[in-house]
């Protein structure tokens, strides 16, 4: 009988991760000083948002799959985790600005801090202050996005490791942009028209969960078949966790997630928890949540949206999906030849996904 992987542990590979990063920010940082202090302050900014939080998931999700599928060699793996890491923090950054939020980990995200800077350095009315932050927050993201294929090349893997790397992060890309496009569209579309599994799918499970673990499996060897069946695991996992995220964007505690639990009302956001509450509520109910939503709510008015999503039973009917796609994942677990200890492995990130709170 063989044996079982040795499969790494989340907080080890965060740490060995937030080091790369580190010192890959201090290389850009020094470049960006000979430039001139205004691009050295804005990739202090966005290495200052990079570190202020994050769990780190995709970079261990790489390595996880990588392991499980017999990898041994994980050294450049980890800068293939922090490629994935930036290409992650340069897609909220972007996320953030359509959604128009100014916080992120808890503290200023890049608009949110350069907002404060060109009102109090340059008296700007709120509106202008906001363009010229949206626009440096704008040009961070795409830093990072850039830095994400820079850091590959510099990672010390085969060329043709880097284009399998490189190649998820495309598909990834592609994948997030079209669910980005259809979740900004949905504000203007009646909400019960638009399918937001499928922007659940394509703008979180894509590259939060599909494009780690088949990065990680194929460039530890996995067959074909098997990236197949772990990339019906990766979907249906995706899709739960932003059933989630979703949840907790109208309901988690902002002191432990580190944004408002108000963004998605107030932005109209077309989420499934929104959709079965219209379908729920009371033709009354409907009305004002439709008049309310889309615009700046009071702690009050928010709170009475939310009361109307418990007491319809929108919560637990979003809560049942979730465990519904929980099942289809780890049915899709089930499928692959992964050996049952590691199979464990993965059923308890799972649990710590689907029940997290932030």
């Amino acid at each position: 009988m063989a044996t079982p992987p040795s499969l790494p542990d989340r907080q080890a590979v965060r740490l060995r991760v937030n080091q790369y990063l580190e010192a890959f920010f201090r290389e850009q940082l020094a470049q960006a000083a000979s430039i001139g202090p205004a691009y050295y302050e804005l990739w202090g900014v966005t290495h200052t948002l990079t570190m202020a939080g994050g769990k780190r998931l995709r970079p261990y999700l790489c390595l996880l799959a990588y392991h499980a599928y017999g990898g041994t060699d994980d050294r450049t793996l980890v800068a293939v985790g922090a490629a994935l890491e930036l290409l992650h923090v340069g897609l909220l950054i972007h996320d953030d600005i359509i959604d128009h939020d100014t916080m992120r980990y808890g503290i200023d995200n890049v608009s949110g801090y350069y907002q404060k800077y060109y009102r109090r350095e340059h008296n700007l009315a709120a509106n202008a202050a906001r363009h010229y932050s949206d626009s440096l927050a704008m040009l961070a993201g795409d830093l990072l996005l850039t830095s994400a294929h820079t850091i590959l090349l510099d990672s010390g893997l085969a060329p043709a490791q880097i284009m399998v790397v490189q190649r998820h992060l495309q598909r990834a890309l592609f994948s997030v942009v079209a669910g980005e496009q259809f979740d900004t569209d949905s504000v203007l579309r009646e909400k019960t028209t638009v399918d937001s599994l499928r922007i659940a799918e394509l703008k979180t499970a894509t590259y939060s969960m599909v494009a780690p673990l088949l990065c990680g499996a194929e460039l530890a060897g996995a067959s074909v078949a098997e990236r197949t069946k772990l990339s019906l695991f990766a979907a249906n996992l995706g899709i739960a966790y932003q059933l989630c995220d979703d949840l907790l964007g109208s309901f988690g505690d902002p002191s432990i997630t580190g944004k408002t639990n108000q963004g998605d009302l107030e932005e109209g956001k077309v989420t499934y928890l929104l959709q079965a509450t219209l379908r729920r509520c009371t033709v009354s109910q409907r009305t004002g949540i439709l008049k309310a939503i889309g615009k700046p709510l009071t702690a009050h008015q928010a709170e009475k949206i939310r009361t109307v999503m418990r007491r319809c039973g929108a919560v637990a009917e979003t809560e049942a999906l979730i465990d519904d796609y929980h099942q289809k994942a780890l049915i899709g677990l089930a499928s692959t030849h992964l050996p049952a200890t590691t199979k464990q492995a993965f059923r308890a990130l799972v649990v710590s996904l689907l029940q997290r709170q932030r």
